[in-house]
């Protein structure tokens, strides 16, 4: 008698994991969003113009961490903005000129 009732809780559970392994998956489709633009408010300060079409834009730190580097933005004629190109540490050029053969008065 515990030989039939073995055999049957074994069965049952034989026959869900049969069925979990081939129980279809539940297809759930994401919204698909673009990406939030970051909005930026500056001060006359905050950016300037490094070459045509080029600006960079004072970091703080305040998101990056990074105090002290420019935010490098080229500006694209085909797409009428600018895209982020890259970063300047410019707090290592003024500290040290000398470093990047930039000639200092003594």
């Amino acid at each position: 008698m515990k030989d039939r009732i073995t055999q049957i809780i074994l069965l049952g559970i034989l026959i869900t994991l049969v069925v979990m392994a081939f129980k279809p998956e539940q297809q759930i489709n994401y919204p698909v969003t673009s990406q939030p633009q970051p909005q930026i408010s500056l001060n006359a300060g905050e950016y300037l113009q490094i070459a045509p079409g080029l600006i960079g834009i004072q970091d703080d730190g305040t998101h990056s961490g990074y105090r002290g580097q420019l935010l490098l933005f080229q500006y694209q004629e085909n797409e009428k903005e600018f895209k982020y190109i890259g970063t300047l540490n410019y707090e290592e050029y003024i500290n040290n000129p000398e470093k990047y053969g930039i000639p200092i008065r003594k």
